[in-house]
């Protein structure tokens, strides 16, 4: 596998994780990101603990995009504090099943763990009683386009998460009633064509900023090519 830098300094790493691949695995001989990345950096093992090392925050397997690694020990303390205070901004993109009308919106939940489905969270309008951990979740999304699917309209999006629950984008435009288009594990019944059609998870961990040693840095990872392919044969949907 060929691992895409987006940026290299010495402290910190960003590549491009694609879709389908594990951040990293207990098993040493099952395919990872990291696996991958320690194979050509043998001096990350230094970093952190086995099997994340210095991997700073997480993305599903399903979605692609940015991921940052720490060089070094310091930097990794650093920025997992940054994200836990907020002080990281990420931004996606994904393609949901559905018509957003509204331009932007805000959603806010508290989630668990599915007791239907233990591979899944749920959201909660309020939390419930019982020995069950609720966290809180917020999530900003924008409109960016509409596309014309058969009898139904497909809607791009970007999504700021506020917070950083598992499966937190994922779990919020499903509680909407906009699933992420691709995705086997969050959609509804009436998406089972598309999602047999579609090759991937159409989420993207497009941008991430933040301030490191008093600079600004931004890291953009552009869409991929089969994200981009699916999208150029759509109509585009005005309304």
């Amino acid at each position: 596998m060929e691992i895409k830098i987006l940026l290299a300094n010495e402290n910190i790493l960003a590549v491009e994780k694609p879709c389908g691949i594990l951040l990293y695995s207990e098993t040493e001989n099952q395919l990872s990101l990291m696996s991958e990345l320690i194979k050509a950096l043998p001096e990350l093992k230094n970093v952190g603990e086995p099997p994340r090392y210095g991997l700073i925050h997480r993305l599903d397997k399903e979605t692609s995009g940015i991921v940052l690694v720490a060089k070094n020990n310091e930097t990794l303390k650093m920025m997992q504090e940054k994200f836990k205070k907020g002080e990281i901004k990420k931004e996606y993109i994904a393609l949901v099943f559905g018509n957003i009308k509204q331009k932007s919106g805000v959603i806010k939940c508290f989630m668990a763990r599915s007791k239907a489905d233990r591979r899944k969270q749920r959201c909660y309008e309020i939390p419930m009683k019982g020995s069950v951990r609720y966290r809180f979740s917020e999530t900003y999304y924008e409109i960016l386009k509409r596309f014309k699917y058969g009898e139904n309209v497909l809607t791009m999006i970007k999504a700021v998460p506020k917070t950083g629950r598992k499966h937190q984008i994922r779990c919020h435009m499903a509680f909407i009633g906009h699933a992420i288009v691709g995705d086997k594990l969050y959609g509804f019944k009436n998406m089972r064509k598309i999602n047999k059609e579609v090759k991937r998870s159409m989420l993207h961990a497009h941008k991430i900023s933040f301030e490191f040693q008093d600079k600004k840095i931004e890291i953009v990872s552009p869409l991929p090519t089969d994200f981009m392919e699916f999208t150029k044969n759509l109509e585009d949907f005005d309304n």
